[in-house]
């Protein structure tokens, strides 16, 4: 690997310093995502790292307006609220989606009084 040129450097620098991701620095300049990684941590270890993963499918409103659902009890489980999200929203969920976003805010499985 041949080192970076200081014009490079300072490039790189300024286009970390504009939000671009690692990877777009990359394609844009030609130089791997290893030395953009190296340069970042040298230089500007203070920016924060991006948490990575797949965005989620659910707003924090639609996750407000599925909790409300339950708490009003027009929908007993959380099949029943997937339905209805499906609806709102237009994509595809499943329950499992819905059951982790509904955990998280702090609603927990309960087996309901006869």
């Amino acid at each position: 690997m041949r080192p970076l040129t200081l014009a490079q450097r300072s490039q790189i620098i300024s286009l970390l310093d504009t939000h671009h991701s690692g990877k777009e620095i990359s394609r844009r300049m030609g130089v791997s995502t290893g030395a953009i990684s190296k340069v970042r941590s040298e230089h500007q270890s203070s920016l924060p790292k991006s948490t990575g993963g797949r965005p989620s499918k659910l707003s924090s409103a639609d996750i407000a307006y599925a909790k409300r659902i339950i708490r009003m009890r027009k929908a007993d489980n959380a099949k029943q609220v997937m339905k209805v999200l499906k609806n709102v929203t237009n994509q595809t969920l499943s329950s499992q989606t819905v059951r982790r976003h509904l955990r998280k805010t702090g609603l927990r499985p309960v087996v309901k009084k006869k």
